[in-house]
Order: structure tokens, then sequence, then C-alpha cells
């Protein structure tokens, strides 16, 4: 039995229904926010306002990776 390539993330985050209302709310994309909060969370960063810090500190590390074409979505 052959094995499966695993999914890249944001495939798997491309699944997730976005909640938010039209407009504003959708300067920011979902999934990259996701990573962001993920990637924080993997880094034991553990309240919202430490995601912020954490991102913005990591801003050109994010960017290699992420388009964040509105720039960090938590600052």
């Amino acid at each position: 039995m052959e094995a499966s390539a695993p999914m890249p993330l944001m495939r798997y985050l491309d699944e997730i229904a976005d909640p938010r209302r039209t407009g504003y709310a959708h300067r920011h994309d979902l999934q990259e926010m996701l990573v962001i909060a993920i990637c924080a969370t993997l880094s034991d960063v553990d309240t919202f306002e430490d995601v912020a810090f954490w991102a913005t500190q990591k801003e050109a590390w994010l960017k290699r990776s992420l388009t964040l074409a509105n720039g960090i979505p938590f600052a």
C-alpha cells in the first residue's frame, strides 16, 4: 500500500468556513490569521496580546510564507 503525501496546512485551513461578516472584517485572510495563531501557540505564546506581539516580532519570517497583504492582523 502506497502512503499518500501529507496535505499542506493551508489546505486544511482552507476548509474552515469564514464566519466573519463581509467588508472591513475581511481585510486580513482568515487562513493567515490561523497560521499565525498556530505558530505563536507552538512558540509557547498564551494570550491574544502575546500573539500580536509575537507576530510583529516575527513579521519578516512570516512574510516568507504568508502574503500579509494588510500587515499583521493582530497588531
